[in-house]
């Protein structure tokens, strides 16, 4: 899984030359939610740019190769998916309770598969020093977590260090 906002703002390269495009910017979402590709920033060319998930060959924390230059595509084909955005990209800063009502942590980045672009995981932050100390959580989203009224409980067993 690939973290997003650790995603946000690395460089894109090509796979042949490795000749730097632009950068990763704002995820671009279809009708289900699911990453269908990501806005490039700094791309060549005049109006916004974007790569669909199917041309990233990978993705890290220091870079992101695609196939080549003519993978990146003009905005104006996807336009009516700019103003979507995934209900779970809300949950960015909340709090995250146990059935108990006691906080477990702090919504800090949003985990989702290259694979499908399926969001499947929240990474919890239980504090700065915490985070140090033991590092943060990931919460595998299924059945064990329920979001409901701007709320996400889980449920025990739901939580991974």
């Amino acid at each position: 899984m690939v973290r997003l906002l650790e995603a946000k703002g690395v460089p894109v390269v090509t796979l042949c030359g490795e000749q730097k495009v632009g950068y990763v910017g704002a995820p671009i979402y279809n009708k289900e939610s699911e990453i269908q590709g990501f806005l490039i920033d700094g791309a060549k060319g005049i109006g916004r740019r974007y790569v669909e998930l199917d041309d990233i060959l990978r993705m890290g924390k220091d870079q992101c190769v695609i196939y080549s230059e003519a993978s990146i595509q003009k905005i104006h084909k996807i336009k009516h998916l700019m103003k979507e955005r995934s209900p779970l990209e809300k949950t960015l800063g909340r709090d995250v309770y146990d059935e108990k009502g006691k906080s477990v942590g702090i919504v800090r980045d949003l985990a989702f598969s290259m694979e499908t672009g399926t969001i499947e995981g929240i990474e919890l932050s239980r504090g700065f020093m915490e985070d140090l100390r033991t590092g943060r959580r990931l919460l595998s989203l299924g059945s064990h977590v329920e979001i409901k009224d701007n709320q996400i409980t889980v449920q025990e067993g739901g939580l991974h260090d």
